[in-house]
């Protein structure tokens, strides 16, 4: 049952037993009133006719007669007893039921019942008792009730459609709701982004949106998986059909009874040098898939400075033949310039892969690499500058793709492509051009600003 229908039911049913209820408690309340103001009027009525009854009751020979143009209300029942004459003109007891002492009086004769008063006048003594029916006032009491009743009965269709158009009305930010859960049931990306002005129906639609981002971000993140597990498997794949090849050949050669002890040493180097490129290709393998799955979620403040100052000496000792050098122009007195919301790891391997680039094309072993740390509006700069011949014009388009590197190179030519990758990841940007001497190649990272978590820039 939809929930306009049931708004109208619950009207159709709630508002008429509202009413009932209501007029249950008002007939009582009525009633009562209407007792007092019977009585009321009885007691003003006998009042007034009490110095009347003598000659009202001596004046005709017929004072019923008399009695009934006298009364200003014809409906009136009235009893006069004067000097012994009773006179009755109504619907009135039997004179003999009726008190002989002024006041209000209630008298029942069978199944009848009758409310008076009764009052008299002292010089004449003579009585008056004016009497009602207890049948009028239970007719009236009869028609309230009938009026509550038909109150309800005519209120409850108009309460089921009032019911039902308020309904309707009132769960037309829910219709909304649903059709916008409907379109965008559909996985296309899009969110429900509404606002109807009823909060509980603007919080689930807020809850759903949220819920609907973390069902694209797992569904992006279990794509990206399946991609980086593919792509490791097709790199991986490719770079070690080489090596296992060389190592299947010197394995043929040392099991060949004819080889010669110099063909056997030759093979054994060949050994080495395929399990060492083996180990190499599996550490490289592993830095590019922590940087395809590296989420913003592993970010942490990180002083760029100081790590800049950690890879150097790494590389230092990994490169012992060239000469490293760090201009860092962060103003002075200023603790968090260089403080980046970001990978650790990440930023580590950048650095890394730039200064084991440059160190390897960067003009030998007198050639100076220089890294450098710097602000300037919106971005913290990193550059890594080399004395080498520069980027080859068949490569300068494809610097940053995978297994793009020169003959001349010892690597895989995956380095720029991790460092591409922990770029991205940070939201900045990678270049490669000519160093401002316009000798060499200079590498240059831009950092975005919002890593800053402690200054804006």
């Amino acid at each position: 049952m939809k929930l306009s229908t049931r708004f109208a039911w619950a009207s159709a049913a709630l508002l008429p037993v509202l009413i009932i209820a209501a007029g249950a408690a008002l007939v009582p309340w009525e009633s009562a009133d209407l007792r007092a103001e019977r009585d009321a009027y009885l007691h003003t009525r006998a009042d007034s006719l009490a110095p009347q009854a003598s000659s009202l009751a001596a004046q005709t020979s017929d004072p019923a007669s008399q009695v009934r143009q006298a009364l200003q209300a014809p409906d009136d029942s009235v009893v006069l007893a004067v000097h012994g004459l009773n006179v009755a003109v109504g619907d009135a007891p039997p004179v003999a039921r009726l008190p002989t002492v002024d006041g209000a009086f209630s008298v029942r004769e069978g199944l009848r019942q009758w409310r008076g008063y009764s009052s008299s006048d002292a010089a004449t003594k003579a009585r008056v008792w004016v009497v009602e029916p207890e049948s009028v006032l239970s007719a009236k009491v009869r028609k309230l009730r009938g009026r509550v009743w038909f109150m309800a009965l005519i209120v409850s269709p108009v309460a089921f459609a009032a019911g039902g158009l308020l309904g309707r009305r009132t769960i037309k930010p829910l219709t909304v709701l649903r059709e916008r859960a409907r379109l965008v049931s559909s996985g296309t990306g899009a969110r429900i982004a509404l606002r109807t002005g009823v909060d509980e129906v603007d919080d689930v639609a807020g809850i759903l949106d949220a819920a609907l981002a973390r069902r694209d971000e797992q569904e992006l993140r279990i794509v990206e998986a399946w991609q980086a597990a593919r792509s490791f498997a097709a790199t991986a794949a490719h770079e070690l059909r080489t090596p296992l090849t060389g190592i299947q050949t010197a394995l043929d050669v040392l099991e060949h009874p004819g080889a010669e002890a110099a063909d056997r040493r030759e093979a054994l180097d060949d050994l080495r040098e395929a399990h060492t490129r083996v180990l190499g290709l599996l550490e490289v393998l592993r830095a590019l898939s922590r940087a395809e799955l590296a989420r913003p979620e592993q970010f942490t403040e990180v002083d760029v400075a100081e790590l800049v100052e950690t890879a150097l000496h790494a590389a230092r000792n990994r490169h012992p033949g060239t000469s490293f050098d760090a201009r860092v122009a962060i103003p002075a007195g200023t603790p968090q310039a260089a403080t980046l919301l970001s990978w650790s790891d990440g930023l580590r391997m950048v650095l890394d892969n730039l200064l084991d680039n440059a160190a390897i094309h960067g003009g030998g072993s007198s050639a100076q690499i220089v890294i450098g740390l710097s602000r300037e509006p919106g971005f913290l700069l990193l550059t890594v500058d080399d004395q080498g011949p520069g980027i080859p014009p068949e490569l300068r388009s494809r610097l940053f793709d995978r297994f793009v590197a020169s003959k001349a190179s010892p690597g895989f030519g995956l380095g720029l492509t991790i460092v591409a990758q922990v770029v991205a990841l940070h939201q900045g940007t990678v270049q490669a051009g000519p160093t401002p001497t316009g000798r060499g190649t200079r590498f240059l990272v831009r950092l975005p600003s919002q890593g800053f978590p402690k200054e804006g820039l």
